[in-house]
C-alpha cells in the first residue's frame, strides 16, 4: 500500500523512520517489504528503530533493493541526491535503546535542502529511546525533520528554519481534535504540510503516511520536493 501510494502521488523520495518490524521479522514480511520497495524507482531511506535495531532486524541480513539506503551508524550520516536538490541525514538504533541521536548535529556544508530522518522521542528529555529536545531541533540546521516513535497525532511544527512533527497512528486519531487536519488515504493518515520559506523560492510538499501493513508498519514518512 506504501508502495502504491507513493507511485500514484508521484513521489520523489520515500523515508521510513524505523520499526517497521515490531519484533523478529518473518521471511514472508520481509519479502513483502522487499517487493513493495523494489517496485519503487525512487530512493527509499530507513532509519531503524526500537523494535527493529540494526542488530535485531532484518536490515544487515537480507538482501535489498539498489534503491533501498539503510543507515547504520548512531551517529548521522547523509546522503546527497542532487536531482532533488536536497540531502538525507539520518541515524539508526544499534540496540533497543539509543542516546540522544541529534545530540550536537547541525546540517550544513551546502545549498541542499536538508532532510533528518529518525526514529526518537521529542516528548521527554530523558527518555532511553533517543530523546530529542526542541533546542536540538531548533539548532540542527535541517529543513524538515521526519520523526518515528511517537503515536499521538501532532502536526507538523516549526523550530527555527526546521519543519517537524511525528508518525500519528490511526487509532490515536479517535476523538482528537486535529482529526480534521488529516486526510485519510486507504486506511492510513496522511499530514500534508506546504513549505515555502526557502532559499531558492521553490515549494516543497512533504506528505506523512501512516499505513498499517507489515507487523505494524506505521512510522513511514513519503516527501515530494519541487
Amino acid at each position: 500500500a506504501v508502495a502504491d501510494l507513493a507511485i500514484r502521488e508521484q513521489c520523489d523520495l520515500v523515508l521510513l523512520s524505523g520499526d517497521l518490524f515490531d519484533g523478529p521479522a518473518s521471511a514472508q514480511s520481509v519479502e513483502a517489504l522487499r517487493r513493495a520497495l523494489q517496485s519503487l524507482s525512487v530512493p527509499v531511506f530507513i532509519s531503524p528503530g526500537n523494535h527493529d535495531f540494526l542488530t535485531h532486524g532484518p536490515w544487515q541480513t537480507e538482501a535489498w533493493p539498489e534503491n533501498v539506503y539503510i543507515f547504520t551508524s548512531e551517529t548521522p550520516q547523509s546522503v546527497a541526491l542532487p536531482a532533488l536538490n536536497c540531502r538525507v541525514w539520518g541515524a539508526a538504533f544499534r540496540a533497543g535503546e539509543a542516546k540522544s541521536l541529534l545530540q550536537d548535529f547541525r546540517a550544513e556544508g551546502d545549498p541542499l535542502w536538508h532532510i533528518g530522518l529518525l526514529h526518537g522521542d521529542p516528548t521527554q528529555a530523558t527518555s532511553p529511546y533517543c530523546p530529542i529536545t526542541t533546542q536540538q531541533v531548533r539548532e540542527s540546521g535541517l529543513h524538515y525533520l521526519a520523526l518515528g516513535h511517537i503515536h499521538k497525532p501532532q502536526l507538523p511544527r516549526k523550530l527555527g528554519r526546521t519543519w517537524y512533527g511525528v508518525t500519528p497512528e490511526e487509532r490515536a486519531l479517535g476523538g482528537s481534535n486535529a482529526v480534521d487536519s488529516f486526510r485519510l488515504v486507504n486506511n492510513a493518515v496522511a499530514v500534508v504540510t506546504k513549505v515555502t520559506e526557502d532559499p531558492v523560492n521553490t515549494k516543497t510538499t512533504v506528505s506523512e503516511i501512516v499505513l498499517p501493513s507489515f507487523e505494524r508498519m506505521y512510522e513511514t514518512y513519503v516527501i515530494k520536493a519541487y
